[in-house]
């Protein structure tokens, strides 16, 4: 398992994740993200709105700072 800290985007402001931290999706722009708390993992949907090829923007659901764990295989995902 591995893991980034949430961190601003110093352009615009806002909270961005890696991509590969986003789990499976609820509808919309809501997802499943896990995170690393007091060294247990703890899942919480967020509500994302832009992305690029590497990044995504979470308008709600994490704050900075936040430990989001990447790289996790996601159901019915191909490797």
């Amino acid at each position: 398992e591995r893991w980034r800290r949430a961190r601003l985007m110093d352009v615009k402001n806002v909270l961005i994740i890696p991509l590969a931290a986003l789990g499976e999706p609820v509808g919309g722009n809501r997802y499943k993200v896990a995170l690393l708390r007091n060294g247990e993992k703890r899942e919480r949907e967020v509500i994302i709105g832009e992305r690029n090829d590497t990044d995504v923007e979470v308008v709600k659901g994490l704050e900075a700072g936040d430990e989001v764990i990447i790289g996790e295989s996601r159901p019915g995902a191909t490797p």
